[in-house]
């Protein structure tokens, strides 16, 4: 797969910062991982059918897929077998959960465990429950009423605060029958609601996405708008920060600034009608200074790619990388309280 393309002020940012970018697109089936060093671009990444939502926390980073939920660990007793001088950081694959059917969207290591939007059910289900189920529901909107196995409203973002606690959630609509948030995709029904309160606090957006807590705030995406905006809970006040070009879909922030993906609208029956469908959208992610309010960079993905879903910042040392969990070698090594080796030679 050809490299992605990065701003000059994108590259530059990223070495300053000393930080990677781990990018998930779904439509593609692809995780990568960007980073910078020594004024060149650093590339690397796997295939993962239906990649999906990112949870970062400490050491551990999940990503949801088709089948479910890996876990990978950053390991430092543990160097690249095959460039180890180049990367300076590896996550390694230590668990998989099994969540079929689930249509996992959002994911966050709450203090409820490893929690994710299960929009196929319209809730939030815990993934690492000791009751050995796909799922755990600690969590329904008020107006879905009896548990559900299909997609009433497109419950799809979840926003945790600095104590792992589940604050916000994004959907497309109020609706509580099945599929019936298509009828009207786009059409301003999308809602940011209160965790806690079961209370919409934004109502009137267009299929929104990734609600974020970042230094004591709440920051959303209005995806088919193209807008990113903030909402402060403590004086309700909603304001609109940036508008953007393309539909805006995972966000992650690093100090003041805010990393956001970019994607080519699809052009389905549901979403087709809408303005943003039939614009030529370059995907890829965007650098945010959320002090000047502003696009300072961007990122454009390999070509072939059009969807970006989520994305995380990673401060470990870089270069990073991702071990590929379907790598044979992926099986070789070892990690545990006293040491993490290879268990032979690569």
């Amino acid at each position: 797969m050809s490299l992605a393309r990065f701003s000059p002020d994108a590259a530059a940012l990223l070495q300053q910062l000393g930080i990677n970018i781990v990018l998930t697109s779904y439509t593609a089936g692809r995780v990568f991982v960007f980073g910078c060093q020594s004024e060149s671009i650093v590339q690397s990444g796997f295939r993962l059918k239906k990649a999906a939502g990112i949870a970062k926390s400490g050491a551990l980073l999940a990503i949801a897929g088709a089948n479910g939920v890996i876990v990978f660990r950053h390991e430092p007793r543990l160097t690249h077998p095959q460039n180890s001088e180049l990367y300076r950081s590896i996550f390694y694959p230590i668990r998989e959960f099994k969540t079929h059917h689930l249509n996992l969207h959002d994911l966050a290591f709450t203090q409820q465990g490893l929690v994710g939007v299960c929009t196929g059910q319209n809730c939030l289900g815990q993934i690492d429950n000791t009751d050995y189920l796909h799922y755990k529901s600690v969590w329904q909107p008020n107006f879905v009423g009896d548990v559900s196995f299909t997609d009433c409203c497109h419950l799809n973002g979840m926003a945790t605060d600095e104590q792992k606690q589940i604050r916000y959630v994004t959907a497309f609509s109020q609706s509580n029958s099945n599929e019936s948030w298509r009828q009207n995709a786009g059409m301003e029904t999308g809602v940011v609601i209160d965790v806690q309160t079961q209370v919409p606090v934004v109502t009137g957006l267009s299929m929104p996405h990734s609600p974020r807590w970042h230094q004591g705030r709440l920051y959303y995406l209005n995806s088919a708008a193209e807008q990113l905006y903030c909402f402060d809970p403590a004086t309700g006040q909603n304001q609109l920060l940036v508008q953007a070009e393309g539909f805006l879909r995972g966000m992650d922030f690093y100090q003041h600034y805010a990393f956001i993906g970019v994607s080519r609208l699809r052009k389905t029956s549901s979403f087709g009608f809408l303005p943003i469908a039939k614009r030529v959208i370059k995907p890829g992610f965007i650098i945010v200074d959320l002090l000047k309010k502003e696009v300072i960079g961007d990122v454009l993905l390999p070509d072939g790619v059009d969807e970006v879903f989520d994305l995380k910042v990673l401060t470990e040392p870089g270069p990073t990388n991702l071990y590929d969990p379907d790598r044979p070698d992926a099986l070789q090594a070892c990690i545990a309280g006293q040491g993490a080796v290879w268990l032979k030679n690569q």
